[in-house]
């Protein structure tokens, strides 16, 4: 008689390939819970902390005729980068020169509205 099959995959590969599904967290770390009956959304990586969050908790930034632009929609046309709407965000990005190289445009932006916008309140910071 045959012993009764393991649960667990038998080969290296299929154990390698069997690991748990990555969660969704926000910036500090924190699993974001998801809705009832599905998956929160579409996550996306804030450029300043690398943080991944559902896309409904980052602002989206788009580049319009050298400078960004706060886009809370998200309805603007062109490539977008999301960031979390705190300042601190915002610096962290700034520093790290991420603006130009998410939104992939040549020469420097001017991210001033941006940062006006996070300052003001904007998508509820």
């Amino acid at each position: 008689m045959r012993p009764p099959l393991s649960p667990l995959p038998r080969s290296w590969w299929a154990r390698l390939t069997a690991a748990e599904p990555e969660v969704a967290s926000d910036h500090l770390g924190k699993a974001v819970e998801s809705a009832p009956g599905g998956s929160p959304g579409p996550v996306r990586t804030c450029i300043g902390c690398r943080g991944r969050a559902v896309w409904s908790d980052l602002l989206r930034v788009v580049a319009v005729g050298g400078e960004c632009h706060p886009d809370p929609r998200g309805h603007l046309p062109g490539r977008g980068a999301y960031i979390h709407p705190t300042v601190a965000c915002f610096d962290v990005a700034t520093s790290r020169r991420a603006w130009v190289r998410a939104l992939r445009v040549p020469g420097p932006l001017d991210c001033t509205p941006v940062r006006v916008g996070l300052e003001l309140g904007l998508k509820g910071s």
